[in-house]
């Protein structure tokens, strides 16, 4: 009796291992060149938008420096150094989302292009292993950029924030259920 208990419990397990390497191996063959392509056009256009606002406050602390003020001009200006530096530290952790987004859209091209079936499962399986690194590299960029913009107190960066943070959000739910595949 214990016996058959114990064999039902690791054929339950048997399965869900092989369901879950199975959506994992398919997780290379699961996504569309133009589906990521316009993850990564979205995070460009977010973090064009936080560039833009770097750009100005540096003008501003360059504006302050010109202007030499002591007192109440140095707290200004730590203030708006540190909301420069919010904005390059989210700039930062999109790279680490974009980086391998765009490694998955040329692997994505290259999958494309191919002919013979077992090229195109090699390179699904290279898919797959760059697909679960999109995964984790985003919810580390998600994680950080909400942190950031708890600390944003402009309401114009603070919006172009939170659009960066949705895009990386939508990254994060399409390749979530991506999982290192079996053998790596």
């Amino acid at each position: 009796m214990r016996l058959r208990s114990f064999a039902r419990g690791v054929l339950v397990v048997a399965c869900f291992i092989q369901a879950t390497t199975a959506a994992a191996a398919d997780c290379g063959r699961s996504f569309a060149h133009s589906q990521v392509e316009k993850l990564v056009k979205a995070i460009e256009a977010a973090n064009t938008n936080i560039s833009q606002h770097r750009v100005l406050l540096l003008h501003e602390l360059r504006a302050m420096l010109e202007r030499g003020s002591g007192g109440n001009g140095e707290l200004n200006f730590r203030k708006v150094a540190a909301e420069e530096v919010l904005l390059s530290s989210a700039s930062i952790s999109t790279t680490y989302t974009l980086a391998p987004l765009e490694r998955a859209q040329l692997l994505l091209q290259l999958r494309n292009l191919m002919v013979d079936q077992k090229d195109m499962t090699n390179v699904e399986r290279h898919l797959s292993i760059v697909a679960a690194g999109v995964g984790d590299q985003s919810r580390t960029s998600l994680t950080a950029i909400n942190q950031l913009l708890a600390l944003e107190s402009r309401p114009d960066i603070a919006t172009d924030m939170a659009r960066l943070r949705d895009s990386v959000s939508d990254v994060v739910a399409v390749f979530e259920k991506c999982t290192m595949p079996e053998g790596r």
